[in-house]
Order: structure tokens, then sequence, then C-alpha cells
């Protein structure tokens, strides 16, 4: 039988409520907590493989908010935060000098207070920030991101993601495609009957996957079909990652993986 991916413990801790969690290499991976804790972990030599990785730092009281969502950005060195009060942003090596009379700083975004979702460009130049009434273009310049555009927004978007030189964002009921140079909106698909969150996955070879109820649609870079078929599921993912040439669906009582291709 193929073994398309092999699921190990990476913390086993039953008492603590974690909130995000973010891979950035084979030796470390960032998490949190729900009381503003920030964990650096990393692989234990000494244990046998597969076992829980060990806590290498544990920075308390690092964000006084919960952070929900980890994004990092391999170009730069640096990691995203979500949190109620603003997108944040803070270098990976600051981490290394821990306990050594110095600690990371997150610096908060200006004007993202409250965001709903954030997501960068596949070349982290660029970042999108939809909070409640706006959507915000930031541009990274010298080990920061710079306001560049903002657009009003009348209705909440719920998921956001890069799509070549547009945006894909997801509603309350349908996938749209934004443009950024007119200001204006394309229908792409309906987000479906469910009442969940609606999905967007970034593909290889200039592809997004969104999904409809319990169903992967793929759509190319102009926000058209690009499948006849799509990836199902036998339920609503609550999570959804991309592993390719796999996609990876958590549900309610079990993990699923279906080919791409």
């Amino acid at each position: 039988m193929h073994e398309a991916i092999r699921c190990t413990t990476v913390i086993n801790a039953p008492g603590l409520r974690l909130e995000a969690a973010e891979f950035c290499s084979e030796s470390c991976i960032l998490a949190t907590t729900s009381d503003g804790t920030l964990l650096s972990l990393k692989p234990d030599a000494r244990a046998a493989p597969g076992s829980p990785w060990q806590v290498l730092n544990a920075v308390k009281s690092f964000s006084r908010k919960t952070i929900t969502c980890l994004r990092y950005l391999r170009v730069h060195g640096y990691i995203l935060t979500q949190a109620d009060d603003g997108v944040g942003l803070f270098q990976l090596a600051s981490l290394e000098g821990v306990g050594l009379n110095s600690s990371p700083s997150l610096k908060l975004i200006p004007k993202t207070k409250n965001p709903a979702c954030f997501c960068v460009n596949k070349q982290e130049t660029l970042l999108c920030v939809c909070t409640k009434k706006k959507l915000l273009i930031f541009q990274w310049f010298e080990g920061e991101f710079t306001e560049l555009q903002e657009f009003p927004i009348s209705e909440t978007i719920k998921r956001v993601e890069w799509c070549g030189e547009y945006i894909i964002v997801a509603q309350k009921k349908e996938y749209q495609l934004f443009n950024l140079s007119s200001g204006a909106y394309t229908e792409v698909i309906p987000t479906g009957k469910s009442t969940q969150s609606p999905k967007i996955l970034q593909l290889p070879y200039n592809e997004l996957l969104l999904l409809k109820d319990n169903v992967g649609v793929f759509v190319g870079l102009d926000g058209k079909l690009t499948r006849k078929f799509g990836v199902s599921w036998s339920e609503q993912p609550a999570h959804m990652q991309v592993i390719s040439p796999y996609a990876i669906a958590v549900l309610k009582n079990l993990i699923e993986v279906r080919s791409l291709h």
C-alpha cells in the first residue's frame, strides 16, 4: 500500500491550548497559545523517530492578544502574525537570543486592527490585509511592509489569496476576483450552502483550489475553471492544506488525503 502521508506528534501537552502553528524548517516549528505565549520547537535528537518535539524557547506575553495565525516568509526570514490588535511582524532569527537579555519584538503593521484575514504573494513582496471595512495592500521595503493601496469593502471578506495580478476573496455567498487596478469584482463561483468558513489554497502551476461545500474546485489565475472535475471529501473540511501532489483535509473525526492529479 502506498503511504502518501505519515503523521507524527509534534506537541504532546494536553493542558496546553494551542491557537496557531507554522512549519519553518525541518528543525523549527513555531506555535502560539491562548495566553499570548510564543513557542519555538525543535526535534529531540535523543528521542526515537516520531517522538514529540522539545520546546526550545517559550516567550511569555509575546502578544497582548491571542495570535490565531502564523505565516513564515521564507524569502525574508520574518514571521507574520494575526491577532485582534492587528497583523504583526517579527524576525525569526530574533528567537535565537531569547534568554540572553533579549527577546523578539513584535511590530504591528499600521491600520490592520481587527483583521479578518491576510495573505502574501508568492514573491513575498506584497501583503493584503482585510479588515472589517477595508482591503489594504502593503509592499515589502527594507524589513517592513509599507502601505501601497486602500479599498473600501461593503461586506466582510472571510478568506483572501493572491491570484497572479489579482486577488481572490471569499465572502458569505461567493468567491470573487478583485482587480487591484480598477477596484472591480468578478464572480468566480458560489461558496456553497454550508455555513462553515470558505477555503482558498494556492497550488503549483498557477492554480488555486476553492472549497465549495465538500468539493475543491480548481481555478486559474483568471478566475476561470481549469478542470472538469474537482476534489471531493466525505464531508466539508474544517481545515485544508496542500503538500504537493496531495490535498489534505481535516474532518471531524479523521484526516483525508486526495491526489491533485
